[in-house]
This record gives C-alpha cells, structure tokens and sequence, in this order.
C-alpha cells in the first residue's frame, strides 16, 4: 500500500537518506512524500516539481502518483523557462500572460502606382 502525505521536521532524516541513496539534494521548499510498506521511496517539492527516488526500489509508480497527487504532469518534469516562470505552473497561466498586440487601425499605405499595399 502506497501512502502520500505532506512531509514533516520528524522526515528529515529518512529525506537526508533518501537524497543521499539518490545521489541528490533534498529539494526545497514543501515536500509531497510517498511510502510503501512503510519506507520512504520518493518525495516531490511542490514549490519546483523535483523528486528524489530510491534507486534501489521500483519507483516510477510511487512518482506518478506523486505528481497526480500534486497536480503536476505526470510525463513532464517541470522546468524553469526562459522568462523565468516553470511550465505547468499557475505562473503560466492565462491571467499572467502578456496580452495580445492591438490591430492597427491606420488607413493601409499606398503604393507609386496608385495600389494599396
């Protein structure tokens, strides 16, 4: 059985192990954290979509649950852009995009022969 929940300070060492087994940092910010049978196998930060998994254990499933749970794509990680927002974000979303470029409302240029361009 595969339990998610939101992690706590009493995680932090069982992370420390999980990043170190991962080869990894810890992610920042707040942490999604999943356990089977009773061992940490992957957490996810909410803040930038990172995960740590154990690379001893079957974990593909333990992540996408974890990013359905987050709300996050389950196929593609979340990756910073160049104008500095993270795709799949509420940064991206339509409140926060620039707005559309006006139509012009000049009278249309003509050309030497007489013909509008």
């Amino acid at each position: 059985m595969l339990a998610v929940r939101l992690a706590t300070k009493a995680d932090l060492p069982a992370l420390e192990r999980l990043a170190g087994r991962d080869s990894a940092q810890l992610p920042s910010g707040e942490l999604l954290i999943a356990a089977e049978r009773g061992e940490l196998r992957a957490a996810l930060s909410l803040a930038t979509g990172e995960v740590v998994a154990d690379p001893f254990a079957p974990t593909a499933h333990v992540v996408a649950a974890l990013r359905a749970y987050a709300g996050a794509p389950a196929r593609q990680p979340r990756t910073r852009s160049i104008f500095g927002s993270y795709r799949g974000s509420a940064a991206t979303s339509a409140a926060t995009q620039r707005p559309k470029m006006p139509t012009s409302t000049c009278a249309p240029r003509s050309t030497p022969e007489g013909r509008y361009a």
